[in-house]
């Protein structure tokens, strides 16, 4: 924002984030999600509480945490061998953006 660099939406790595950014933005002057839309990762409850309630990509935290689980043990116990994998998230979408193309 110091440089002036124009921008109409902001992402952000996790949704803590997100409402610390809509706190700056109004600090500037300009309104979440009219002048500048806000979105965030995570999915936290306290995302939906915040005013704007933040729109966010949510982690599937209960899948992450069983499937998180069942490799470790698989692992110490020598039946799997590291691995990656992929999980979906959810948009959810809330107050804090705003469809830019209907303005156009």
């Amino acid at each position: 924002m110091e440089k002036k660099t124009e921008f109409s939406a902001l992402y952000a790595t996790a949704d803590t984030l997100a409402i610390g950014a809509c706190r700056a933005l109004k600090e500037a002057g300009l309104t979440v999600p009219d002048d500048i839309s806000v979105a965030g990762f995570d999915g936290i409850d306290a995302g939906e509480y915040y005013i704007p309630s933040i729109t966010t990509i949510r982690q599937p935290v209960e899948q992450l945490a069983a499937e998180t689980a069942k490799m470790l043990f698989s692992l110490i116990s020598g039946k799997e061998e590291p691995c990656s994998k992929v999980y979906d998230g959810e948009l959810v979408v809330r107050e804090s953006t705003k469809s830019r193309i209907a303005q156009q």
